[in-house]
This record gives structure tokens, C-alpha cells and sequence, in this order.
């Protein structure tokens, strides 16, 4: 693989958002269409990214892109930024961070080639971009798929007021219907310290009288989230407890005594841990968790050339929408995905339970899937 860099590395918008990982992307598998096949030499990805996500986090992604690029030994790469004009109209593909919010150059609003957003999905204007984030569809799903598993049939969302909160309630509730899981929604609470204090006497009476096995509070902040379940503790609530964030390496999270037991979501942790490893190795410091992303973006668009190169298909078919959207996806270094129609990622979380102060795995991540519309 040959990269190519544009200037002094500080000027470098986008090699930080693309590369990470330790394991080579599972090339897909889908039809052969007619067609010469791509010249694989000259696969370039342009790669943005945002000055106010920060400069560790850029340097990490850069050193992340790097490891990347030995991995992808049989596909020549151009790594190039978007500050050269030039080298935009002839990308095949690119790669965008963000997390702080970028402009796009004309060349990448009018090129042909897919788009892939690190941090998050439709914030890119003119194009239609593939999501890598992780989503709270995927992080829902893993919760309830454990739930139905453990034969659970009713779950109390506990949420603060607000377009999240009630986003969270929505997501629930559409998956808990096929799982014949029954909801019961408590009034939400304002999302402040005041807020939660002043709701959990009614909140800690209507869940001690719904009697629901399991409580999923909704708070995304570490200190919401301790004070709900202390407060929760302290009224008599006694149900299993579940959150949709990955509090994994959040030493004060672990470490609360009304969180032992929580249920959370994450990443593969086997497959996370091996390139944290590795990454630490090499660098000696912790990589950033968008690190796996990026390297599962590259990684993709990788597997994508070199099964296409195999197959004998032309260069528009290579990196289309049907490719792109293949159906078994791929196995990155932060478990399995595939992009769906409306472009976003979906995952394959596992869950853990946070026992003694320690994050402990309970249900692991699928290593595949089956067809559309399925998690399996």
C-alpha cells in the first residue's frame, strides 16, 4: 500500500479519521456483474477531518490509519486530504470525521465515490453519507435480545425530559413489540441534579408498583445515572438495572455500589481489546474508541476492492450502493457490521454487567448475519 500525504502533517484534515484496527475487514461476498475489473492501484480515499475534535485524538487516528495501511497489504491506498483539489476529483471514496463539525470542499460535495462518516451520519451537506457510529437502535437491541433471552417480558424506561430521552422511549418500544416485551414509561423527569432528586419519590412508587424485572435508565451522563440508581437503591427499587452507554473503561462508574449488576452495552470486547493491545504496543498510549471505527471504514472499502479485483467487476460497481450494502457485512475490529438502506451501520453489540467493580461479559456480540432486517 503507498500513502501519499499533501504538505506538513499538521495541515492534515482527514488522516486522522480513517485507520485503526488489527484484523483485516471480511470481504463480502455478492454477485459478479460484468465489467473490467478495477485498477486497484489506484484506489484513493480522501479522508476529512475536524479541527475541533482534537489534536490527541487526530494524532491517534493518523497512528491508527497507519496501522491500517500495513494491514491492507494486497490494496495499493492514495491517502490523501481534502485541502487538495485536485486529488478530491479523483477519489474513489472518503472518509469524514464529524465529531467538530467540518465544511466540505466543493470536490467532495460533487464527487461520485461513497462517503462514510466516522462520528455521525447525515451531517454532511450535498452528499449522502454511510453512518459508522454506533446507534441506540443497536445498543436497544442488544439490551432486549438479553432480556427476551432471560425471559423477560416487562421493562421500565426511566428517562430524563427531552428529544433524547423521548427518543430512547420510541426505540424501545418499537423493538419491544416483536419481543413481546411490555413497556411501562414512567412520567420523565427534568435533566438536572434538582430534576432527578425532586422526581424519585413518585418514580421509586411507580416502579415498585409496576414490579418490572428490569429498569432502563436512559441518562447519559455518569453522574444522571449514579444518582437515579442511588436515589432508585435507597426508595426500595430492587429491579435489575440497564443503560445504553458503554461505561467499560469508566473506572467511577464501575466503582458505584448501586451499579453493580447494571447491564450495559458495547463493542466486541475481544475484538476491541486485541487492537487496544496492539495499538499500545506500538504507540505506548490508549487509543481513542473512533480509532476502531475509523480503521473499519478503510478496512471496508478495502475488502470491497480487492473482492471486486477477484471478481472481475467494473470500477463503478465496486464501491456502489449494493456493494457497500452487502448483506453478510463485514468483521471489523469493533465486531461485525453492515450498512442498511437509509446508509447507517448496523452492529453487533455485546453486553456486560458491571460485577465487583469490573466490567464482566455476559451475552456476546454476533459474529455474522442473516438476512435484512434481522440480527442474526
Amino acid at each position: 500500500m503507498v500513502v501519499r500525504t499533501i504538505g506538513p502533517m499538521i495541515k492534515m484534515l482527514g488522516l486522522a479519521s480513517l485507520l485503526a484496527a488489527c484484523e483485516p475487514v471480511q470481504a463480502p461476498q455478492t454477485p459478479t456483474p460484468p465489467g473490467a475489473p478495477i485498477p486497484v492501484e489506484t484506489l484513493e480515499v480522501v479522508l476529512v477531518s475536524a479541527p475541533a475534535s482534537g489534536a490527541l485524538r487526530r494524532d491517534q487516528l493518523v497512528q491508527a490509519a497507519r496501522m491500517a495501511e500495513r494491514d491492507l497489504v494486497t490494496v495499493p491506498l492514495v491517502l490523501s486530504t481534502a485541502q487538495d483539489p485536485d486529488l478530491t476529483e479523483t477519489a474513489q471514496a472518503y472518509v469524514v470525521d464529524v465529531a467538530g463539525g467540518v465544511s466540505l470542499p466543493d470536490g467532495l460535495q460533487s464527487g461520485d465515490g461513497p462517503v462514510i462518516a466516522l462520528a455521525a451520519q447525515g451531517l454532511l451537506p450535498g452528499r449522502a453519507a454511510y453512518g459508522m457510529d454506533i446507534t441506540t437502535a443497536d445498543q436497544v437491541r442488544a439490551i432486549l435480545d438479553l432480556a427476551k433471552a432471560q425471559q423477560i417480558t416487562s421493562l421500565a424506561v426511566v428517562r430524563p425530559a427531552g428529544a433524547f430521552g423521548d427518543g430512547v422511549l420510541q426505540e424501545v418500544k418499537a423493538q419491544a413489540g416483536p419481543r413481546n416485551i411490555s413497556i411501562v414509561e414512567p412520567r420523565a423527569y427534568p435533566f438536572s441534579r434538582a430534576g432527578i432528586e425532586g422526581a424519585l419519590p413518585q418514580l421509586a412508587r411507580d416502579l415498585r408498583a409496576a414490579g418490572s424485572p428490569l429498569v432502563l435508565l436512559a441518562d447519559r451522563t455518569p453522574a444522571g445515572l449514579t444518582a437515579m440508581a442511588s436515589g432508585l437503591r435507597e426508595r426500595g427499587v430492587i429491579s435489575g438495572l440497564a443503560s445504553l452507554q458503554d461505561w467499560g473503561r469508566d473506572a467511577g462508574v464501575l466503582s458505584q455500589p448501586a451499579l453493580q449488576g447494571l447491564w450495559f452495552p458495547a463493542s466486541d470486547p475481544a475484538r476491541s481489546d486485541a487492537f487496544a493491545r496492539r495499538f499500545e504496543a506500538e504507540y505506548g498510549s490508549t487509543p481513542h474508541p473512533d480509532a476502531r471505527l475509523a480503521y473499519d471504514a478503510v478496512a471496508a472499502l478495502g475488502a470491497l476492492v480487492q473482492d471486486g479485483a477477484a471478481k472481475g467487476r467494473s470500477g463503478g460497481e465496486v464501491l456502489s450502493d449494493a456493494a457497500m450494502q452487502t448483506e453478510r457485512g463485514f468483521a471489523g475490529v469493533a465486531g461485525v457490521f453492515r450498512f442498511t438502506s437509509d446508509r447507517q451501520a448496523q452492529r453487533g453489540l455485546a453486553v456486560l454487567q458491571i460485577t465487583d467493580g469490573r466490567p464482566r461479559l455476559i451475552s456476546p456480540a454476533i459474529s455474522g448475519f442473516g438476512p435484512k432486517g434481522s440480527s442474526q
